[in-house]
């Protein structure tokens, strides 16, 4: 697995953790879906979030692309935690 795919998995594990905290009703959480856009043409999605708020569903195409930035926030943050 290269290092966007672990990027891909790890969002997606963020987004399933909303999800599982019970917040909001979250209809489903997937990773690297296709979906098809108003032109009839597929697109690649990295994360695909779907939740309800107030009885509207929110539709939410995430793509994750892993950076140095982000990756110090991550090695910063797992100090904090130790």
């Amino acid at each position: 697995m290269n290092n966007a795919t672990e990027y891909e998995l790890f969002t997606r594990e963020i987004y399933q953790q909303l999800v599982d905290a019970d917040t909001i009703k979250a209809i489903k959480v997937q990773h690297n879906v296709k979906l098809e856009g108003k032109s009839g043409q597929k697109h690649q999605i990295d994360v695909y979030w779907e939740y309800e708020i107030a009885g509207v569903t929110h539709k939410v195409a995430i793509e994750a692309i892993p950076s140095a930035k982000f990756l110090l926030s991550a090695q910063i943050y797992d100090k904090w935690q130790t």
